[in-house]
């Protein structure tokens, strides 16, 4: 990651060339052959539980340090882990 002046933001990744490609409808094709791979599996319940757990404590510091809009984001992420866990589920 990089900062750049003005707090623009700059993520780079690097991954196999049969890795590289879209995976869902937000992706963006800017060079290359464009390639469209199988979605990512369905996250197993520890994992959601993991990441539960990591938007709840998230969310309790906010609270303590008084970021009330941060503090929301993180537990609207948690609603979202929620339904998630209860679609798969059914």
């Amino acid at each position: 990651m990089f900062l750049l002046p003005g707090w623009l933001e700059v993520d780079i990744t690097f991954c196999p060339e049969g890795e590289f490609g879209a995976r869902g409808p937000q992706w963006r094709t800017i060079f290359g052959e464009e390639r469209t791979l199988d979605p990512f599996p369905q996250a197993d319940r520890d994992t959601l539980t993991g990441l539960a757990w990591h938007h709840a404590l998230h969310a309790h510091i906010c609270i303590r340090r008084g970021r009330g809009w941060q503090a929301e984001y993180w537990i609207s992420a948690l609603r979202e882990l929620a339904e998630l866990r209860e679609r798969s589920q059914e």
